[in-house]
């Protein structure tokens, strides 16, 4: 319940700049970001609703579960044949963690009418499948 600052880094370091502080230590650091704070008066940042960081956790795991897919689909075309049988488990894994990650993606939007209703709009755009939609929904809610 502390409020807090989401503060862009470069902000601070041209403000630091312009004060003419040019030294770095972790003291000079943390007065430099509370004098910031002092003068500068950014707004407030809120926490991500529970509801929005579920969905943002749930894109965020499948893209690294595809990242990790095409990794083991490239080593499946430089490995010798007698090898190949050891990645084809491992892909079907992923397939189907995938296959569950986006059914939860899709449960979650459908449960929540706020997002139902962007999804329904971001989908009626050509190009913008269900999964795309919920990358926009999560990443970007201000749209």
């Amino acid at each position: 319940n502390l409020p807090f600052v989401i503060a862009n880094p470069i902000h601070i370091k041209r403000f630091a700049g312009a004060i003419g502080q040019r030294a770095k230590t972790d003291k000079l650091d943390a007065q430099l970001i509370a004098h910031y704070g002092e003068a500068i008066k950014p707004s407030l940042s809120t926490l991500k609703p529970d509801i929005m960081q579920a969905m943002s956790d749930l894109v965020a795991r499948r893209n690294q579960l595809l990242v990790m897919q095409t990794m083991e689909k490239n080593r499946l075309q430089i490995l010798p044949k007698e090898l190949i049988s050891t990645i084809k488990p491992i892909l079907t894994a992923f397939k189907n963690q995938i296959e569950k990650i986006e059914n939860k993606i899709i449960k979650l939007i459908e449960s929540c009418p706020e997002y139902s209703a962007k999804n329904t709009i971001l989908q009626s755009m050509k190009g913008i499948g269900k999964i795309a939609a919920a990358s926009i929904i999560s990443n970007l809610p201000e749209l």
